[in-house]
Parts: C-alpha cells; structure tokens; sequence
C-alpha cells in the first residue's frame, strides 16, 4: 500500500510542478507578447514598404 501511495505522491509533484512551469511560461508570454508583436509586424511591414518604394523609384522616371 505504501508503494502505490509513494506512486500517487510522485504522480502529484510531477503535476505541480508542470503547473508551476506552464504558469511561468504563460505570465512570460503574457510580458512578452506586446515586443513579439511589434517586432512580428516590424518584419511584415518593413519589406513591404522597402518593395513599394523600389517601386515608385522604378515608375518615377517614366513620369
């Protein structure tokens, strides 16, 4: 019987300490995610407005 308790008592550090990492995990995320999302967008935008001036640059002499 102390077998399986020792079992259960593994079982349930094991689970909290999952818990306690994935906690930690979302509270980094949540401090995090305004600097992810500006530096996605920065990536996103930045080529396109780069390709959007070549191209006015491109159509200018035509004018």
């Amino acid at each position: 019987m102390k077998n399986i308790t020792k079992q259960i008592d593994a079982k349930i550090l094991s689970d909290l300490i999952l818990l306690f990492i994935l906690m930690v995990a979302a509270v980094v995320y949540l401090q995090y995610s305004t600097e992810i999302q500006n530096e996605v967008s920065d990536m996103m935008y930045h080529p396109l407005q780069e390709l959007k001036n070549s191209i006015a640059e491109l159509d200018a002499p035509r004018r």
